[in-house]
């Protein structure tokens, strides 16, 4: 078993990640294995020096967390929280309902 210290990913547990999963090995023995919860890492991209920069552009841009989201292909609120977490700050819509 890979030892998990409950941070970043090691090429080692990337490595193993990639041969379970192209084996079609189940998600819950994959978590197993690497000591991992079933939803760690799985399915969700980590964000690259190179997707940070293109973030920063969009919002100094002034495009909203929707539109960047649809843009580079992540959820509105994976967005907001790297945005966050970058410490920029994110267009705000105000959207006006009709009484």
């Amino acid at each position: 078993m890979v030892e998990s210290r409950g941070s970043r990913w090691t090429p080692q547990e990337d490595a193993l990640l990639r041969r379970m999963a192209e084996a079609n090995v189940r998600p819950d023995i994959i978590a197993v294995k690497l000591n991992r919860t079933v939803h760690a890492g799985v399915g969700i991209p980590t964000w690259t020096e190179a997707d940070d920069q293109r973030l920063r552009l969009l919002a100094v841009s002034g495009k909203t967390s929707r539109e960047i989201a649809t843009e580079i292909g992540r959820s509105i609120s994976a967005v907001q929280a790297r945005a966050k977490k970058l410490g920029l700050s994110l267009k705000q819509v105000m959207v006006r309902r009709r009484l």
